[in-house]
């Protein structure tokens, strides 16, 4: 599948009511998850104390100042390790595609050179897959819940594990996330480089801190207002990107994608 990187629709930063409403929405998400996360920030604080959900600690802080016993933290990490090396082990052919048909000798050789394809981008360390997918299974023990995220950068494929305390689902009928509001501080250096521009207060804040940092919400859902399908525009492919400055409320840059690039693993 293509998982390409949003690109802008336009050049100009843009306000308008969609952003009010995008906010609006992850507030409430926000808000309806508390009291999940009190519970999440008790395992945390046993179990895997390297996340934090309702705790804010200065860097370099000791984590595990609660930790009376290692059991639980041992424990965690040697189911996390079991599932990565039953499920997707590294430099293991783990995957096989087939089609429900009967199929040719030729198409047969096509699906077997597929999966070499698929499985080259997996086991290269530059789409740091098997490290990411590590991550996640440690957030699915601990907490029931793990976030992957699947891009293309500069025409390669790239996973990264995000933290479960910045993302917010919302499911379809089918019990299936098809939506992602994921709310994370970027440095306004890196911002510069990837979105076409930004207000001028994050440029004056970067010019008296080259450190600063900028609140950014990614929301990604399936588009309800036009036409859509796989390989078209980037604003009418069938999941809308929209990355929205939190301090300025204005949309820094829209796109799309094919499919959900946010994969979120649940424990059922």
């Amino acid at each position: 599948p293509s998982h390409d990187i949003c690109s802008p629709q336009a050049t100009s930063i843009t306000t308008g009511a969609s952003i009010m409403e995008e906010l609006r929405v992850y507030n409430k998400l926000k808000s309806d998850r508390n009291n999940f996360e009190t519970y999440w920030q008790q395992v945390a604080d046993f179990i895997f104390p390297k996340r934090d959900f309702t705790v804010q600690r200065m860097p370099g802080s000791d984590r595990n100042a609660r930790i009376y016993d290692g059991t639980g933290v041992y424990a965690a990490q040697a189911l996390a390790s079991s599932l990565h090396s039953m499920l997707t082990p590294p430099n293991s052919k783990w995957l096989e595609l087939t089609a429900s048909a009967e199929y040719t000798e030729e198409e047969k050789a096509w699906l077997d050179m597929s999966e070499n394809a698929v499985m080259n981008v997996l086991n290269n360390p530059a789409s740091g897959f098997n490290s990411q997918i590590h991550e996640v299974y440690l957030d699915l023990v601990a907490f029931g819940n793990g976030v992957l995220f699947v891009d293309r950068v500069d025409g390669r494929i790239r996973f990264r594990a995000r933290d479960l305390k910045e993302c917010y689902f919302i499911e379809n009928d089918f019990g299936i996330v098809d939506t992602v509001y994921r709310c994370t501080e970027m440095l306004i250096k890196d911002a510069l480089n990837f979105f076409p521009s930004i207000p001028d207060a994050h440029r004056q804040k970067y010019e008296a801190d080259p450190t600063a940092k900028m609140k950014i919400l990614h929301c990604v859902g399936p588009r309800k207002d036009k036409e859509t399908k796989r390989g078209a525009a980037k604003t009418l492919k069938p999941f809308y990107s929209k990355y929205i400055d939190m301090a300025e409320k204005a949309v820094l840059m829209e796109g799309g994608y094919d499919e959900m690039p946010y994969i979120c693993h649940r424990f059922s």
